[in-house]
């Protein structure tokens, strides 16, 4: 018998320890890459909702004071943090209010698209 095709039982348990390590360290990183990616998606989602009730808010107050030219003001100001975040608002006949399209090199744009949100016939006359 050559040397080469020789296998010790300490090599064969050595290569056994290595699989183990290996597949064992992937299931954790991969659980460690799904619990990030769920909470990521949830503060996204969750940060997307307030903006919602905030944009909700501000067409409420518009349409009691009915002043058109206060609500884009406002969206005005609301938009220039959020050069990642489009936001489109129609009217109650869908009528295009305010509209800021998302830019189209930006790699958040695919995170944004896929959570959008419409505000639908909050502001009616």
């Amino acid at each position: 018998m050559s040397r080469s095709r020789v296998r010790t039982l300490g090599r064969r348990l050595s290569y056994w320890l290595a699989l183990q390590s290996l597949f064992g360290l992937l299931i954790v990183c991969g659980a460690i890459y799904a619990a990030t990616s769920y909470a990521f998606k949830n503060h996204q989602i969750e940060e997307l909702n307030k903006k919602k009730a905030l944009i909700g808010h501000f067409a409420s107050e518009a349409r009691n004071s009915s002043d058109e030219a206060m609500l884009r003001h406002k969206l005005s100001d609301f938009m220039v943090g959020h050069s990642d975040f489009g936001l489109s608002v129609r009217s109650s006949e869908g009528a295009a209010f305010f509209e800021v399209l998302l830019p189209t090199t930006s790699l958040s744009v695919i995170l944004c698209a896929r959570h959008s949100m419409t505000i639908r016939s909050i502001y009616a006359k």
